[in-house]
C-alpha cells in the first residue's frame, strides 16, 4: 500500500462515510485512491 500509517488511517476515516454512501468496498477506495495517485491527481 502506497504511504505512511498515518496517511492511510487518516483516509480511512474519511473514506468510511463515503463507502457507506456509495456501497464501495475498502478495496474498491484503495484501487481508486492508487488510480488517483497513478494520475497525479493525488499526492501524499
Amino acid at each position: 500500500m502506497i504511504g505512511s500509517s498515518g496517511v492511510d488511517h487518516e483516509f480511512e476515516n474519511y473514506g468510511q462515510p463515503v463507502l457507506e454512501y456509495l456501497g464501495m468496498s475498502q478495496i474498491d477506495l484503495a484501487d481508486l485512491r492508487d488510480d488517483l495517485i497513478d494520475m497525479g491527481l493525488v499526492t501524499l
